[in-house]
C-alpha cells in the first residue's frame, strides 16, 4: 500500500507538460464555451430557415345551419420550392345548399381534386427570399465554425504563453534560491572565521546585507511565480471546468535548445487561418443578399394556375390560369434595400483585406521576433557561461584571501543577473515560436523540442 501511495505521489508530482495544457483548453474555458453556444445559435437558426421548405399540411371546415344551410371541407398540401415556385394540391368537399356569392365552393358528394402552382416571373424566381436566408444562415454557421476554431487558435497561443512564461518564473525563482543558498553558506563560513580573527566583521556584516537583498529577490521571484500560475490556471482547468493553480514541484526545466518548427514555417507567407476563413464568407454572405436586392428593383409578375378535378359525375374539370403584377411606383424601397446591400458587401471586403494584411503581419512580427530571440540566446548564454567562470574564480581568490567580500558579492549577483536574462531570452524564443504559429494557423503541437 505504502509503494502504490508513493507511486500515485510521484506521479501526480510529475512535471507539467504542454500538451497536458493544451489538451484542457475546450468548452472547460468560458470564451470558447461562449463560441460553442454561438455556434449552437447558428446551427439552429439554419435548421429553422430550411424549414421554410418544408411541406405544410393545410385543413378547413366550416358549416351553417340556418338559411342555405351547407357544410365545406378543405385538405392538403403546399410545398414551396427553394427556386420559387409554389405548389398545392388539396381535395375540397362542398354540399348543401350555397348562396351565389359562394357557389364556388359548392362540389359534388365524392368532392374534388383541387391543383394550384404560384409561379413568380421576375422578382422571386430562382433566388426568392426564403433562399437567400436559407443560404445567409448557412453562411453564418460556417462563420460560427470558423470563430469556433479561431478562438482555439487564439486561446491555445495565450495557453501556451502562460505555460512558458511560468515556467520561465520557476526557473527564476530556482536561480534566486541557488544564490541565496550560497551567500547563506558562505555566511555561515564567514561567521565562523570571523570568531578567530580570520574574517573582518565588516565583511561579514557585507555578506549579510547581500543575503538579505537576495532574500527580498526570492520573494518577489515566489509572487511571480503564484502570478504565472493563477494566470495559468485560467487555461488549464479539470473535468468540472475549475482552473487548477499548477503546484511548484510540477515545474519542469527550462528547455534551452530551439524549437522545432514544421518545415517551411520561417518562409510561409500566406497564413491559413479560421479568422480569414469566417473574413472570406462573411464577403460571400454579402454578396448574396446584394444578388437578392438587386432583384428588389424589379416589380412581382406571378404565374398563377389552378385546375379543378371532380371525383365524381357531378361538376366539370376547370383550368383556370393568369397573371399577378405588383409594382411600386417610386422602387425607392428596392433601391435603398440594393444600396445598403452594395455598401455591406464593400465593408466586408475591406474587412476581410485588413484581417489578410493584419495576418501577414503578425507572421512577420513572430518570425523577426524569433530570430531575434535566436540571437539573444547565443548572446546571453555566453554570457552567463562568463559570469559562472568569473564568479568561480574570485570565489577561489577570496578562499586564499586575495580578493574582498564586495568584488564577490558583485560578481555573484551579476551572474544570477546573467542566468535570468538568459531565461529571459529563452522565453522570449518560446513565446515567438508560439506566436509564429499561431499567426499561421497551424496546430500548437506544430513545435517540438
Amino acid at each position: 500500500m505504502m509503494m502504490l501511495w508513493l507511486w500515485l505521489a510521484a506521479a501526480f508530482a510529475s512535471p507539467l507538460e504542454l500538451e497536458e495544457v493544451l489538451d484542457a483548453v475546450d468548452t472547460r474555458v468560458p470564451q470558447l464555451a461562449a463560441e460553442q453556444a454561438r455556434l449552437e445559435q447558428a446551427e439552429a437558426d439554419l435548421l429553422a430557415r430550411r424549414g421554410a421548405f418544408d411541406p405544410a399540411l393545410e385543413a378547413l371546415f366550416s358549416g351553417y345551419d340556418k338559411k342555405n344551410p351547407r357544410q365545406y371541407l378543405r385538405t392538403g398540401v403546399r410545398v414551396d420550392t427553394i427556386y420559387g415556385p409554389s405548389f398545392s394540391a388539396a381535395w375540397q368537399r362542398g354540399v348543401g345548399t350555397f348562396p351565389p356569392y359562394d357557389e364556388e365552393r359548392k362540389t359534388g358528394p365524392a368532392g374534388e381534386a383541387v391543383l394550384i402552382t404560384d409561379v413568380p416571373l421576375l422578382n422571386g424566381f430562382v433566388v426568392p427570399k426564403a433562399r437567400t436566408e436559407l443560404q445567409v444562415a448557412a453562411i453564418d454557421n460556417a462563420k460560427a465554425e470558423a470563430k469556433v476554431r479561431d478562438a482555439m487558435r487564439k486561446l491555445h497561443a495565450k495557453a501556451a504563453g502562460a505555460y512558458w512564461k511560468w515556467v520561465a518564473a520557476g526557473a527564476k525563482l530556482q536561480a534566486e534560491i541557488k544564490l541565496l543558498e550560497q551567500l547563506q553558506g558562505q555566511q555561515t563560513a564567514l561567521e565562523s572565521q570571523a570568531e578567530v580573527g580570520a574574517r573582518s566583521r565588516l565583511e561579514v556584516l557585507d555578506n549579510k546585507r547581500a543575503v538579505m537583498q537576495r532574500m527580498d529577490a526570492m520573494a518577489q521571484a515566489r509572487a511571480d511565480l503564484d502570478v504565472a500560475a493563477l494566470n495559468l490556471s485560467l487555461w488549464f482547468r479539470d473535468d468540472t471546468g475549475a482552473p487548477i493553480i499548477p503546484a511548484p514541484d510540477r515545474l519542469p526545466e527550462m528547455p534551452e535548445s530551439d524549437p522545432i518548427l514544421p518545415p517551411g514555417a520561417l518562409d510561409q507567407a500566406q497564413p491559413v487561418r479560421p479568422d480569414i476563413a469566417a473574413a472570406e464568407l462573411a464577403v460571400e454572405g454579402a454578396s448574396i443578399k446584394l444578388a437578392r436586392a438587386r432583384l428588389d428593383v424589379l416589380p412581382k409578375l406571378n404565374l398563377k394556375g389552378r385546375a379543378r378535378l371532380p371525383l365524381d359525375a357531378v361538376g366539370k374539370t376547370e383550368l383556370y390560369g393568369g397573371l399577378q403584377l405588383d409594382m411600386p411606383l417610386l422602387f425607392r424601397e428596392g433601391i435603398g434595400s440594393r444600396q445598403a446591400a452594395l455598401a455591406d458587401q464593400a465593408w466586408y471586403r475591406q474587412q476581410l483585406r485588413f484581417a489578410q494584411d493584419q495576418a501577414r503581419t503578425e507572421v512577420e512580427q513572430a518570425r523577426r521576433r524569433l530570430l531575434w530571440a535566436q540571437e539573444r540566446v547565443r548572446w546571453t548564454e555566453e554570457a552567463e557561461d562568463l559570469a559562472e567562470e568569473v564568479v568561480q574564480m574570485a570565489r577561489r581568490q577570496f578562499e586564499v584571501g586575495a580578493g574582498d567580500i564586495f568584488q564577490l558579492l558583485g560578481r555573484e549577483v551579476n551572474f544570477v543577473k546573467a542566468r535570468k536574462a538568459n531565461i529571459e531570452a529563452l522565453l522570449a524564443l518560446r513565446l515567438a515560436a508560439t506566436d509564429l504559429i499561431a499567426a499561421l494557423g497551424l496546430p500548437p503541437e506544430a513545435t517540438t523540442d
